[in-house]
C-alpha cells in the first residue's frame, strides 16, 4: 500500500507541480515585453525567452523524466527559481515605500521560495 500511495502522489504531485511551470514558461512567451522590465540584467528580453523555455522543458522533464534527466530537471527549475525569488522579488520588497507597496512583492518572494523548495523535494523524490 506505501508503495502504490508514493507511486500515485509522486506522479500526481510532479504533473500538479510541473503543469503550472509550464503555463508559467508559456506567459513569458506571450507577455515578454511586459516581464523584460523585471529583468535585472542586460537584453531582458533574452533573458525573459531564455527562462521561458527553461520553464517549459523543466516542466516537461520533470513529468516525463526524459532520458532520467528528472531529478536534474528538477533541482535547476528549483535553483532557478530561488534566484528569481532573491533578484527580482526580495529588491522590491525591501525598496518598497509602504507596507501597501511591500506586499505584493511579499507575496511574489514566498511563492518563489515555495516554489523552488517544491522543486527541490522533487528532485529528491525520483526512485531510479
Amino acid at each position: 500500500m506505501d508503495n502504490l500511495i508514493r507511486t500515485l502522489s509522486g506522479l500526481t504531485g510532479k504533473i500538479l507541480y510541473s503543469a503550472p511551470l509550464i503555463i508559467f514558461g508559456l506567459f513569458h512567451f506571450l507577455n515578454a515585453k511586459g516581464m523584460a522590465g523585471m529583468v535585472p540584467l542586460p537584453f531582458g528580453i533574452f533573458w525573459v525567452y531564455i527562462t521561458g523555455v527553461a520553464l517549459v522543458v523543466g516542466g516537461l522533464v520533470i513529468i516525463t523524466d526524459y532520458k532520467r534527466l528528472g531529478p536534474m530537471a528538477a533541482f535547476l527549475t528549483g535553483v532557478m527559481i530561488a534566484i528569481f525569488a532573491v533578484t527580482i522579488h526580495l529588491p522590491a520588497v525591501l525598496a518598497a515605500v509602504d507596507e501597501g507597496a511591500r506586499v505584493p512583492h511579499l507575496v511574489s518572494f514566498l511563492k518563489d521560495v515555495a516554489i523552488a523548495g517544491a522543486a527541490l523535494i522533487t528532485a529528491g523524490s525520483y526512485r531510479h
